[in-house]
């Protein structure tokens, strides 16, 4: 709590909806070595869970 109390941040703001950008493209690169070719600014989400990924995808169509 002291840690929390004494953070210099002006703003406390949420990451991007798909996820990190760093870790999409950790992922890109990972899926080139196997032949998987994907996009990691529109072809990769994080989600939390199935349903959400699901969901978005309907969103999507």
């Amino acid at each position: 709590m002291d840690t929390m109390h004494h953070l210099d941040m002006k703003v406390v703001e949420y990451s991007h909806s798909a996820g990190f950008i760093s870790y999409r493209k950790g992922l890109a690169e990972y899926y080139a070595k196997i032949g998987i070719n994907l996009n990691p600014e529109n072809e990769i989400m994080i989600t939390t869970g199935g349903s959400e990924a699901l969901v978005y995808n309907l969103l999507k169509m």
